[in-house]
């Protein structure tokens, strides 16, 4: 390590009256963010047409970095004589309550093919560290940081089927609960929009009185 003062020897001790070097790399959140996941998953198939595209991120995100055209993307990608063709489409894209997710709305139904979405090095945390690494020039929106496909099937309906409550926990009229249960829990029958999953949407209450809780 370089700097003055001191040094680290071969066996990881450290020496204060030697002469050295050390790096200081700063203090703070600096480790920048990275995409968990998207939903639909890559290289999933027969997605609905009039799908959502939703991006997890490790941490929450500014949200003008989302919303930012071209910061997120999304191509309709086809293939002729073993070339690939990248086509833009339009969307739009928010963050959710958490700020942790992307949710990347097409601006009209997709048509059956292939798609792919991308989050570029241009997006960055709440705390404003970018994606991608500044050092490299990578912090742009012309830098692919992650990439993800999946499939429109050709016979795939409009999704226009209501979610329902399949289960929670504790079940319904359940008797005995403990007072400090934890987690309360609900499963839904299909995947859900993560911005209508709030504490106006979702309440906890004993007879007409609301708890409080996070939701």
């Amino acid at each position: 390590m370089s700097g003055g003062g001191g040094s680290i020897g071969g066996s990881g001790s450290f020496n204060p009256e030697s002469t050295g070097s050390w790096t200081d790399f700063g203090t703070g959140a600096m480790m920048p963010p990275f995409v968990m996941g998207a939903n639909p998953n890559d290289g999933a198939q027969n997605i609905v047409p009039n799908i959502k595209i939703n991006i997890n991120f490790s941490d929450p995100m500014d949200s003008t970095s989302v919303s930012t055209s071209g910061n997120i993307k999304l191509y309709k990608i086809t293939y002729s004589s073993g070339s690939e063709t990248k086509t833009p489409v339009s969307i739009t894209s928010a963050l959710d309550t958490s700020a942790k997710i992307a949710i990347v709305t097409p601006g009209t139904n997709l048509t059956a093919g292939k798609y792919r979405v991308i989050a570029t090095g241009a997006l960055k945390s709440a705390t404003g560290v970018f994606m991608g690494d500044p050092q490299t020039a990578h912090n742009t929106s012309s830098y692919e940081q992650f990439q993800s496909a999946f499939e429109v099937g050709a016979n795939t309906a409009v999704d226009n089927t209501k979610p329902t409550v399949i289960a929670t926990w504790p079940d319904n009229n359940a008797t005995n609960i403990q007072v400090n249960p934890g987690q309360l829990t609900i499963q839904f029958s299909e995947g859900m929009d993560p911005s209508s999953i709030t504490a106006n949407t979702i309440t906890l209450k004993r007879n007409t009185t609301n708890i409080t809780g996070t939701v």
